[in-house]
């Protein structure tokens, strides 16, 4: 049983201190099998743009707040010789996320969301066979703004991706 922690440190002129912990317990409980239960916060201050952009279609809002976040992560990691495989279930909780309201046909504000929710579920598999990197994954995720009980609409409720990798060691580099 591994305990593994840290903490993160943000200090802003316009948006003052904010501290981020990051806490994971991990148990191995074979050569090949690992348990991870992590727990983190996150920060994000707006950015210059989200705060003063002016644009035909899209304005700035100097009153943002920062975005803050809870995030609960169990992860299942199997790694067999060349091998590798994982399964990530993940819950987030996250205050005045920022997103682009449209107020009316192409004009977006950025506005802070309140109070926001996300759950879901990542599988993914890598492969290495000589010089040859094969890696798949596929992630659910539901996503809600709480206060009107409406899809968050951040994250894509299915994505998949597949890539193909070649790694060189005579350029110390691998390409996908």
């Amino acid at each position: 049983l591994i305990l593994s922690w840290g903490i993160r440190s943000d200090n802003y002129s316009d948006f003052g201190s904010q501290l981020s912990p990051r806490l994971a317990l991990l148990f191995h409980w074979n050569p090949y099998n690992t348990l991870k239960l992590i727990y983190s916060e996150a920060f994000r201050a707006p950015s210059a743009s989200e705060l003063y952009s002016s644009s035909p279609v899209s304005q700035g809002n100097p009153d943002l707040k920062p975005e803050k976040l809870k995030n609960y992560e169990l992860i299942w990691l199997q790694q067999i010789d060349n091998r590798q495989l994982q399964l990530s279930l993940f819950q987030s909780y996250w205050n005045d996320g920022i997103v682009s309201n449209i107020r009316i046909v192409n004009d977006f504000r950025y506005e802070n969301a309140e109070k926001n929710k996300a759950y879901g579920v990542t599988l993914a598999s890598k492969w290495e066979y000589s010089v040859w990197e094969t890696a798949l994954s596929g992630s659910w995720v539901d996503s809600k703004n709480e206060n009107i009980n409406v899809d968050y609409g951040a994250f894509p409720d299915y994505l998949f991706s597949a890539m193909v990798g070649y790694r060189s060691s005579a350029l110390n580099s691998s390409i996908y």
